[in-house]
């Protein structure tokens, strides 16, 4: 994953990643983050701004994929809302306000802080074998059986 500063950013001061396995809060939490979580600290050009970062993604996203932020005051959130995917999969645009949405601080200080990532629903579990044989109790050749 790279990150590029986008409107109203002043600079990027922090970018590290963070294994979710590592957090113990797991209500709604998604099934899959392929990359772990991202988090970076920026800072924007005025205090309460709303700002955007481009997170690069390799490999890049399924269609079905979602962005996904966590912070310890509000668990686990879709942030798709205020995240849009490229055609390609290979990047999105991640809108954040200070002091509002995307800033785990919670205060509008001219610093976001934003610990996020790619979530990717599990494969649905495959079907149960269906029976084999004497139609396994099969109501019809019960009733046909004993005519």
């Amino acid at each position: 994953i790279g990150v590029k500063q986008g409107t109203n950013v002043a600079s990027i001061d922090a970018l590290c990643s963070i294994d979710p396995d590592t957090i113990a809060d797991t209500a709604n939490k998604p099934d899959d983050l392929p990359l772990g979580l991202i988090s970076f600290k920026i800072t924007v050009a005025n205090p309460g701004d709303t700002a955007t970062v481009i997170a690069y993604l390799s490999p890049a996203a399924a269609d079905s994929a979602k962005w996904y932020k966590y912070d310890t005051i509000n668990g686990w959130q879709d942030y798709s809302a205020h995240a849009a995917f490229s055609a390609d999969g290979a990047s999105v645009t991640l809108e954040l306000k200070d002091g509002g949405f995307g800033d785990a601080d919670g205060t509008a200080n001219g610093i976001i802080v934003d610990p996020s990532g790619l979530a990717v629903a599990a494969a649905p579990p495959a079907p149960a074998p269906r029976p084999s044989g004497d139609g396994g109790g099969c109501f019809i050749s019960a009733v046909s059986s004993g005519l």
